[in-house]
């Protein structure tokens, strides 16, 4: 009796916290690729998972995905200047891009946003659901997202849509075809920490060794 009342009180107390607003920490999701085409899953297979690890605080973001097959890619965000630094380091070299993340009407009308029914708990967070389509670039895409409003950070796909969807993504589940090819991305935070993150870990500074990715691009032509 002892243990089962010691369990209900560590599960309450593990949902009290994860409940609280977090402005200042560390969220780490997986990704994981599909296909029911077996030819392209074989293919996917081969990325395997990815490992996504997000920094965040007062409106700035610093997330780093690992790749054996497509590199190490970081992503720098500041709501204040309104500027993305995207650093790629691949067999290719180190490249990089910096780019304005202020949407502007015509890219939000993109989305077609509606608020879902459903909601689900993720480690201890209840999340609402949404559903969005969108054709970019010719590729349809249909997204199922599952938000927090606990959790104030910045998220690179979800700025694109403006105060459209509100909150930070839990779950996402995109299905998509692109070139022929059905593909679903499902990727789930993992891991929540509130935790002090140093100022420099968000620096726009474009680091020695990258070169301008644009530029890169007009000389292998």
């Amino acid at each position: 009796m002892k243990r089962i009342l010691v369990l209900l009180v560590l599960m309450v107390s593990f949902t009290m916290i994860a409940q609280n607003k977090i402005e200042e920490g560390v969220v780490i999701s997986t990704q994981k690729m599909s296909s029911p085409n077996p030819e392209v899953a074989a293919q996917l297979a081969m990325v395997g998972d990815v490992v996504t690890t997000t920094q965040f605080k007062k409106g700035k973001m610093h997330t780093q995905v690992n790749s054996i097959m497509m590199g190490n890619n970081t992503t720098i965000m500041d709501s204040d200047a309104k500027k993305m630094l995207v650093l790629s380091e691949s067999m290719n070299g180190k490249t990089y891009v910096m780019k304005d993340i202020d949407p502007n009407e015509e890219e939000v009308d993109k989305f077609d946003i509606t608020k879902g029914d459903e909601t689900k708990t993720i480690l201890g967070y209840e999340c609402q659901e949404y559903n969005v389509a969108v054709n970019e670039g010719g590729v349809k895409m249909n997204m199922t997202v599952f938000t927090t409003d606990k959790i104030k950070a910045q998220n690179e796909q979800l700025n694109k849509m403006g105060s459209k969807l509100e909150g930070y993504p839990m779950y996402m589940k995109i299905e998509m075809n692109q070139g022929g090819m059905d593909m679903i991305i499902e990727s789930e935070v993992t891991k929540v920490e509130a935790k002090p993150i140093k100022d420099e870990v968000f620096s726009l500074k474009i680091p020695e060794g990258y070169t301008n990715a644009q530029a890169a691009m007009e000389e292998g032509k």
